[in-house]
C-alpha cells in the first residue's frame, strides 16, 4: 500500500487495549468513518474485524480489491461478489479465528434493524454481541497531530465553500445553484467528499435544522 498518513499501528494498540479492559475480542466495523480510521480505506460496502490479538481483516466487493491494496492497512483483504458472500464469509473469518463464541463488538448505532438482525443471527449466531460505542468513541474523540493537522486542512476547505457563498449570493439564484458553488469550490481545494448533506436554506426556511435543498 502507499505510505499510511496516521499511525494505524498505534490505533490499534490502543484498540486492543480497551477491548482487554472490557473483555471484548474484536470489533466488527461496517461504517465507513470507522473503517477509514482504524484502516486507512472507507469505502462503503466493506466490513472490517479488528481483533484484541491485531488481526485486521477487510472484505470489499471483488471489483474494489486491486485500488483497496494501496490505501488500506489490514493484515488480510478478502473479497466478496455479494453481500450474501460477504456475509457468509465473515461467518467463516470468525470460525477460522476461533471466535464463534467470543465477544464481538459491533456498531448499533449505525446498523438499523434489519442489519443488526442480520449480523446476530447469521454471522454472529453463537457469539456475544455487544456495541463498539464505548471504544471506537474513547479513541477517535482523542486526536494525535496528524489528525489535528488534517482538521485544520478541512477547515481551510471550508472557507472556500464558505467564501463561495459569499460571492454566488444574489436576488433570484436558487439554493441548489449555491450548493453546487460551494461544493465545487471545496472540490477545486481539495475534498474528497463531506460529512453530510450540503444544506442551503433561504428566507423561511433559514430557521430549518435540515433545509432540504430547493431547486
Amino acid at each position: 500500500m502507499d505510505t499510511p498518513v496516521f499511525d494505524y499501528a498505534a490505533r490499534w494498540q490502543r484498540a486492543a487495549a480497551l477491548m482487554e479492559q472490557q473483555d471484548v475480542d474484536a470489533l466488527l466495523l461496517m461504517k465507513p468513518a470507522n473503517l477509514a480510521y482504524f484502516t486507512g480505506d472507507g469505502r462503503p460496502c466493506a466490513l472490517a474485524l479488528l481483533t484484541r490479538t491485531l488481526r485486521c481483516v477487510v472484505a470489499v466487493p471483488a471489483c474494489d480489491l486491486a485500488s483497496i491494496r494501496r490505501t488500506s492497512v489490514a493484515t488480510e483483504l478478502r473479497s466478496f461478489q455479494s453481500e450474501v458472500e460477504m456475509f457468509h464469509g465473515f461467518r467463516d473469518v470468525l470460525k477460522e479465528l476461533d471466535l464463534t463464541q467470543a465477544t464481538i463488538a459491533i456498531e448499533k448505532n449505525f446498523f438499523d434493524a434489519a442489519l443488526y438482525e442480520v449480523f446476530v443471527g447469521h454471522i454472529l449466531p453463537k457469539a456475544h454481541a455487544v456495541s463498539a460505542t464505548p471504544i471506537v468513541s474513547q479513541l477517535r474523540m482523542l486526536k494525535d497531530a496528524a489528525e489535528i493537522a488534517r482538521i485544520k486542512a478541512a477547515a481551510k476547505v471550508a472557507d472556500s465553500g464558505m467564501d463561495a457563498v459569499s460571492r454566488a449570493l444574489r436576488p433570484g439564484v436558487r439554493e441548489i445553484e449555491i450548493a453546487g458553488e460551494v461544493e465545487f469550490a471545496m472540490r477545486k481545494a481539495g475534498a474528497e467528499g463531506w460529512a453530510s448533506v450540503t444544506y442551503v436554506a433561504s428566507g423561511w426556511r433559514a430557521a430549518m435544522a435540515h433545509g432540504i435543498l430547493h431547486p
